[in-house]
C-alpha cells in the first residue's frame, strides 16, 4: 500500500498467503514476492548552505545501492548571477525542493583545479552559484556502461567574507511596536480546515546581511504543524477542532548560514465556525404497508445552539415529509403499488425507499423497506339498482397475490339485517328472479390468498330489487348540448393547465331519465382516457358523473409533458366523418356513457379545453449553484452570464425558460423577454447589465 513501497535496501523479499473463498469453502496459495534491485539516484550533501569567500565547503556523497567508487569531483560556478523566470535577480540559487529550480543565466562553467571533495570559494565566485558534481560507480551495473552522477547546488550565491555576522531578527510581527524586535506573535485559522492549510502570513525574520534564512519549528505543540523552511509559512498537519482545543503554542527559529539564529513564540488561535449538526436516529426502517404512523424520529445536536431546520432529500424525497425530526410518508405506502424510484422489476426492490435526512448541514442516509401485510379484500356489485331478469355481476378486489379457491354465495334480505342464502346462487353472476323482488341482495365470496385460507368479503345492493318495466325510457344528454349546430351531442369543459390531480372539471356530466332510474356513468376507452399504469388523465364518479383531473395536463405550445392527446379530426370519440377541428395538447376529447338498470344508455362527447395560466420562468434543472471566478486580473472583471437559451449552458451561464411564450388572448402577455435581479446575503456585490450579464459592482472586485 502507499506506506509500504518496495525498497530492495530495506527488504528484498516478502512472503504472503492468498486465500480465495466461495460458497463457504476456501483455497490458499503461498506466494513469495522478490524485489529486484534497481538503480537508485545518488545524493550529495554540502557542509554549508550559503558559501562565503575563504570558508571551505565539503561535499559528502551517498547512494542507497552501496559500493560507491568515486571517479572524480567537478565544481562549477554559474556564468552570471541567478535570476528568476521573469528575469529578476534572485537571492537564491535554488528554491524549496518542492518548487521548480531557478535557472542560472548562461549555464554552468567549470572551475579550474576544483576536482576534490572540498572547495574553498574565491573572490571570483562572489554573486555566483556553486554546484558540486560527483561521477562514480556503485553496486548496480549501469545498462549503458556509464558512470553514475549526483549533483547538489548551494542554496545561495557566494558572499564576500565578513568580519562580523548580523544575526536574523523577528520584527513587527504584530504591528504593535514598529521597528522593535518581537519575541511573540500570533496567527489564526478556522476550525475544520483540510490538512496542509496555510496559517496566516509567513512568520518571517529580517537579516541585515541578506543571507538565506532557514526556518525550523519547535515547542510543545510543534507536532501539530509544519513550516516551510525557506519562508516561515506555518501549515496544519491535520484538521483542527475548536471544541477540542482552541489554542496552540509553537516556536519558530530563523538561522543564517553562519549559524546565527533568532526565535519567536507563536500562538495559533483556532476560530470557531458553525459545525454541521450531528443527527442521531435509525439508518434502516421496516415499515408495514398502508401505515399512517411516523416512519422514524431523529434528533440533532448543534454545538452552536442554532435553530434546527429539517429537510429531506435523496432519490425518493418527494414521497416523504419531515417535521421537527419526525419522518413520515406523504401517502400511506402500498406494497403492491410501490412508488419508489428504484430501477428494478422486482417488487421487493421497488419497496425499498432511500432518502437523506438533513439538518443544518448534518446528514443521515435512511433506508425504508415497506413490508407486505394481509390486505382486506372487498367485494362489489356492478349496479346499485337491481331489476328482475337483469344480470348482476359481483367482483373481488384483494391486492394480495395468489387469490384462489373462490366460492360465491348470494343471499336475500327484506331489511338488510337478516339474510337467507339463495339455493344454487353460487356464481359471481346472477339474474334476480321474481322471488327477489323487494329484497336486498348480497354477494359473499370465500377465498384464499398468499396469507392463508378462509378469507371472506361481501357486497350488498344499494337498493331493493324492482320489477323490470315493460317499457323503459333511455337516459338522455340532449338538454346539455353546448353546440346544437353539430349533428352530435357535445359538452364543453374548461380546466386550467397544471390543475391539481383530483380537481373537479365544472359541473357533473349528468343525464336525464324519464323513469327516474338510477344512472351509472363511465368513461369509454378513448385515446385521451389512456391509462398509464393506473394514472389515467381523467376519472369520473360512477354515480354523479363528475369528471376530475387524473394527472397534470399541459397547455403551452410545444410543451412535451403530454404528447398523446387526441387530434379532434377523425378521433374515435366523434361520429364517423365528423370534423371538430384540429387540436394539440391543449384540447382533449372524452366520451361519457350513462346507463340505467335496464342497460338502456346514452353517450355524449365531452370536449375538454385546457386554459393557459401565466407561469413563472424557471432556471434549468442543471443550473450550477457553485461558480468559480478568477480574481481581478489586469482590470478585467469576471462576468456571469444569464440568458434565455435551450442550448447546454457553460459553468458560468444560467439558462432561463418560460413555457408560456407570447400569448395573444384578450388578456395576453409576452413571456419571451426577461429582466434579472440578484439578492441574497451578498446581493449588493453584484449587478445586471442591460444584456443580462451579471458583474461585480465597482468597489467589490473579487480578491
Amino acid at each position: 500500500d502507499a506506506d509500504h513501497e518496495p525498497d530492495f535496501e530495506d527488504q528484498s523479499s516478502y512472503s504472503i498467503t492468498i486465500t480465495a473463498r466461495s460458497g463457504g469453502r476456501s483455497a490458499s496459495l503461498d506466494v513469495t514476492i522478490e524485489v529486484v534491485d534497481t538503480e537508485d539516484q545518488g545524493e550529495v550533501e554540502l557542509s554549508q548552505r550559503q558559501p562565503q569567500v575563504g570558508i571551505e565547503v565539503v561535499a559528502t556523497p551517498s547512494d542507497p545501492d552501496g559500493g560507491m567508487r568515486i571517479n572524480r569531483w567537478v565544481w562549477e560556478r554559474s556564468a552570471e548571477i541567478t535570476v528568476d523566470e521573469g528575469g529578476t535577480p534572485s537571492a537564491e540559487c535554488r528554491e524549496d525542493p518542492d518548487m521548480p529550480d531557478i535557472d542560472v543565466v548562461g549555464g554552468w562553467t567549470l572551475i579550474d583545479g576544483a576536482s576534490k571533495t572540498a572547495y574553498t570559494p574565491k573572490p571570483a565566485d562572489v554573486g555566483r552559484c556553486l554546484r558540486a558534481r560527483v561521477i562514480y560507480t556503485d553496486n548496480i551495473e549501469n545498462p549503458t556502461d556509464q558512470s553514475d552522477e549526483a549533483t547538489r547546488v548551494l542554496e545561495a550565491p557566494v558572499q564576500s567574507s565578513r568580519l562580523a555576522n548580523a544575526a536574523p531578527m523577528f520584527v513587527d510581527q504584530d504591528l504593535n511596536s514598529p521597528g522593535d524586535q518581537s519575541d511573540r506573535t500570533s496567527r489564526k485559522i478556522e476550525e475544520n480546515e483540510e490538512p496542509e492549510q496555510s496559517i496566516g502570513s509567513p512568520v518571517s525574520a529580517f537579516d541585515d546581511d541578506d543571507k538565506l534564512l532557514i526556518y525550523t519549528l519547535s515547542g510543545e505543540d510543534a507536532a501539530f504543524f509544519s513550516i516551510a523552511r525557506n519562508d516561515g509559512q506555518l501549515k496544519t498537519k491535520a484538521s483542527l477542532n475548536y471544541e477540542v482545543r482552541n489554542s496552540y503554542a509553537v516556536v519558530v527559529t530563523a538561522t543564517d548560514p553562519s549559524g546565527a539564529a533568532d526565535s519567536i513564540q507563536v500562538t495559533i488561535n483556532v476560530i470557531d465556525v458553525h459545525d454541521p449538526v450531528h443527527i442521531t436516529g435509525v439508518s434502516s426502517v421496516r415499515y408495514s404497508e398502508n401505515g399512517t404512523d411516523p416512519v422514524a424520529s431523529f434528533t440533532a445536536f448543534d454545538e452552536g445552539e442554532h435553530v434546527i431546520r429539517w429537510s429531506v432529500s435523496g432519490r425518493d424525497d418527494d414521497l416523504f415529509t419531515i417535521d421537527d425530526g419526525v419522518l413520515a410518508f406523504r401517502e400511506p405506502p402500498n406494497y403492491e403499488d410501490p412508488q419508489s424510484a428504484a430501477d428494478s422489476a422486482l417488487l421487493s426492490a421497488r419497496n425499498v425507499y432511500r432518502v437523506t435526512v438533513e439538518a443544518a448541514g448534518g446528514m443521515r442516509n435512511v433506508t425504508v423497506t415497506v413490508t407486505d401485510v394481509d390486505d382486506v379484500g372487498t367485494a362489489s356489485i356492478d349496479r346499485p339498482q337491481p331489476q328482475v331478469d337483469r344480470p348482476l355481476s359481483a367482483g373481488l378486489l384483494d391486492e394480495d397475490d395468489r387469490v384462489a379457491d373462490e366460492r360465491w354465495q348470494w343471499a336475500r334480505s327484506e331489511d338488510g339485517r337478516k339474510w337467507a342464502p339463495i339455493e344454487g346462487a353460487s356464481e359471481p353472476q346472477r339474474s334476480p328472479d321474481p322471488a327477489d323482488e323487494g329484497m336486498y341482495l348480497r354477494a359473499t365470496i370465500t377465498y384464499s390468498d398468499k396469507f392463508g385460507t378462509g378469507k371472506t368479503a361481501s357486497a350488498v345492493t344499494a337498493n331493493r330489487v324492482e320489477t323490470r318495466p315493460p317499457a323503459n325510457a333511455a337516459p338522455s344528454f340532449a338538454n346539455q348540448d353546448d353546440d346544437e349546430d353539430t349533428p352530435y351531442i357535445d359538452i364543453a369543459r374548461i380546466v386550467p393547465e397544471n390543475a391539481a390531480v383530483g380537481m373537479s372539471m365544472g359541473e357533473p356530466i349528468s343525464a336525464t331519465d324519464d323513469d327516474n332510474d338510477i344512472l351509472l356513468y363511465e368513461l369509454l376507452d378513448t385515446p385521451d382516457l389512456e391509462d398509464d399504469d393506473g394514472d389515467a388523465r381523467f376519472t369520473i364518479d360512477r354515480l354523479s358523473g363528475q369528471i376530475r383531473v387524473g394527472k397534470e395536463l399541459g397547455a403551452d405550445p410545444g410543451e412535451t409533458g403530454d404528447e398523446d392527446s387526441t387530434a379532434l379530426t377523425g378521433a374515435p370519440a366523434l361520429p364517423e366523418g365528423e370534423d371538430a377541428g384540429d387540436a394539440d395538447n391543449s384540447e382533449y376529447v372524452l366520451r361519457v356513457r350513462a346507463s340505467d338498470p335496464s342497460t338502456a344508455e346514452a353517450t355524449v362527447n365531452v370536449i375538454v379545453r385546457i386554459s393557459e395560466v401565466n407561469e413563472p420562468p424557471a432556471f434549468d434543472d442543471d443550473a450550477p449553484t457553485l461558480l468559480s471566478v478568477v480574481e481581478k486580473v489586469n482590470e478585467d472583471l469576471p462576468v456571469i452570464t444569464v440568458e434565455h437559451s435551450g442550448d447546454p449552458i457553460d459553468a458560468d451561464t444560467y439558462a432561463v425558460t418560460d413555457l408560456d411564450g407570447s400569448v395573444s388572448d384578450p388578456g395576453g402577455y409576452d413571456d419571451t423577454t426577461y429582466t434579472y435581479s440578484v439578492s441574497g446575503p451578498d446581493g449588493d456585490v453584484f449587478d445586471f447589465g442591460s444584456d443580462g450579464v451579471m458583474v461585480f459592482r465597482t468597489g467589490h472586485e473579487p480578491d
